[in-house]
C-alpha cells in the first residue's frame, strides 16, 4: 500500500525510512515529522526508552519548539485518503481514516506513546473515540 517515495505532508519533502526497534518508520529530515501506518504506534509503546533514542534523535526532538498548527485538508501520503486533525491526549495528530495511518509532527511522539501507554487500548480505538466525540 506504501509508495516508495513517501512525501512529507507538511513541507513536500521525501520521507527517510528506517527501522527503529524492529518498526519501520518514514521520518522527515526538514521538518522532524513522522509517518506511522496502522498500529505502528502501539509497536513503538511496547519498546524501552533506550531502544527509541535512535527515533528521537533522527527526528530532533526538542520539547521546546511545540508544532505548528495547520488546518488544511491533507492528502494521505499513504494512502488516496485524506488526514483529518483529531485531538490525542495533549496533541492533535493527522489520521487517515481510509489506511488508518496517522502523521506526528515534531515533539509529538513523546505525547503519542505516552498517551497509549497510559490508556493499554489502541491508538486506533482512541482516535475512532476522539472522532465521534469531535462530531
Amino acid at each position: 500500500m506504501v509508495t516508495e517515495n513517501i512525501v512529507c505532508v507538511k513541507c513536500t519533502n521525501v520521507l527517510d525510512r528506517s527501522t527503529i526497534a524492529g518498526v519501520e518508520v518514514d521520518h522527515c529530515p526538514s521538518c522532524g515529522g513522522l509517518w506511522l501506518d496502522r498500529g505502528e504506534l502501539e509497536k513503538l509503546g511496547t519498546r524501552s526508552a533506550e531502544e527509541l533514542t535512535d527515533l528521537k534523535k533522527i527526528l530532533g526532538v526538542d520539547p521546546k519548539v511545540p508544532p505548528v498548527p495547520d488546518d488544511t485538508t491533507i492528502h494521505c501520503p499513504a494512502c488516496d485518503g485524506k488526514l483529518r486533525e483529531v485531538r490525542f491526549g495533549n496533541i492533535l495528530i493527522d489520521f487517515c481514516d481510509s489506511c488508518r495511518g496517522l502523521w506526528l509532527d515534531k515533539g509529538e511522539l513523546d505525547s503519542g506513546l505516552k498517551k497509549v501507554q497510559e490508556e493499554g487500548k489502541s491508538v486506533e480505538s482512541l482516535l475512532v473515540l476522539a472522532g465521534q466525540i469531535a462530531g
